[in-house]
């Protein structure tokens, strides 16, 4: 059990004090891309197999995640339904021992789509993109004279669920035009026993991607999502003086850009797929923009089976000259991953694996397990 001591350093560490004593610098209190490390799910099962590449490939429904124009299916209907697994992540722990970063259930993608003709397809999809809790333990609290009056359990939440309407042109199979509409449902809650925050809100962010194939062994990939700002209200309240203020903060929501390619090989049935993601974290302060490699390959043993593997980076995006408890860089992961896909006639089965174990030398190691189910008709 942690004594307040601990409690009131994770309050500054969560942005209840002055930023230059805070591990998470963000424009609103409970919302930060800071978190992105772990909170961001990388939902489809057959990406996460191939280094979490495929900004350039022919995609199942769960691919509009990485860009809406590589949705492609020859059936009419499809259907597909995915869960992942995320490993617990120890947080600062050379200031506080046992303090998790958990998953915060449920993460899945699920959705359907439709082939209305040989130029346009269109499906529906909820996709819970980022969560996570923040697990900070029981925490005992005290009077005046320190005595102990009690026990809470503190934690900190948040889910991002985005309702997408993916949109597909597809001109002779040259050129593939995509956007996702998307409705995403945002809310955070932070539980710190002596004080209390929280904040729900709906935000339209659409992603915008393209897909061209000059030749029939390669594939090329952009992908898009602008930057969108909100002005964020949030609730706060200490129980136990029953005060409650709410106040506004204008949040960003950080420009992504993505470039990939995908080559075929003719004579073996190997792909080899490398993607390049940027995200404009710099407008957060203290953040600086991510930049990430993304390698994989594809290999198809029979056509029943399918064996991938591949790796990508995730890049350390705090900035440096910030008092931070953990130096810059030991943030910095590279995952190996590997996955699967068995085939039976109308039915197809994915499983990928994203481990940063082996790989990474830093503070922040973590292991994603996704399995996902499709059918088409």
């Amino acid at each position: 059990m942690r004594r307040n001591f601990y409690l009131h350093v994770i309050i500054w560490i969560l942005g209840f004090a002055s930023p230059a004593l805070s591990q998470e610098p963000s424009n609103d209190l409970l919302l930060s891309p800071f978190w992105d490390f772990y909170s961001d799910n990388r939902l489809s099962a057959t990406a996460s197999g191939r280094g979490y590449t495929g900004i350039a490939g022919d995609n199942d429904l769960s691919g509009i995640v990485l860009n809406p124009a590589t949705l492609k299916q020859d059936s009419k209907w499809q259907f597909y339904g995915e869960y992942i697994y995320k490993s617990k992540v120890p947080w600062l722990a050379g200031l506080v021992s046992d303090l998790d970063l958990k998953e915060s259930h449920p993460a899945l993608f699920a959705g359907v789509s439709y082939k209305i003709n040989n130029y346009f397809q269109i499906g529906a999809a909820y996709a819970n993109i980022k969560s996570f809790k923040f697990d900070l333990g029981t925490v005992i609290t005290t009077n005046k004279f320190g005595e102990p009056t009690g026990e809470d359990d503190a934690s900190y939440n948040i889910s991002f669920n985005s309702i997408s309407i993916p949109l597909v042109y597809n001109f002779k199979n040259i050129l593939r035009l995509g956007a996702n509409l998307n409705i995403n449902l945002i809310s955070n809650h932070a539980d710190l026993s002596t004080v209390q925050g929280k904040s729900n809100f709906i935000k339209f962010i659409p992603d915008f991607g393209i897909v061209y194939k000059p030749v029939s062994e390669l594939s090329v990939g952009v992908t898009f999502t602008p930057e969108t700002k909100q002005n964020v209200e949030t609730e706060i309240t200490y129980p136990d003086t029953s005060i409650t203020f709410t106040y506004r903060e204008a949040n960003v929501f950080p420009m992504h850009v993505g470039m990939g390619l995908k080559y075929n090989f003719v004579k073996i049935p190997l792909s080899i797929y490398g993607d390049f993601k940027y995200v404009n974290t710099s407008a957060i302060s203290n953040l600086v923009d991510r930049k990430d490699f993304h390698f994989g390959l594809e290999y198809n043993v029979t056509p029943i089976v399918t064996l991938r593997t591949g790796l990508f980076t995730l890049a350390d995006y705090r900035e440096n000259g910030i008092a931070w408890v953990d130096e810059v860089g030991t943030y910095s992961e590279v995952f190996g991953t590997i996955g699967g896909t068995v085939n039976y006639k109308n039915f197809n089965v994915h499983l990928g694996i994203m481990d940063s174990h082996i790989f990474s030398s830093g503070k922040i190691k973590q292991t994603h397990i996704n399995a996902g189910f499709g059918y088409k008709f």
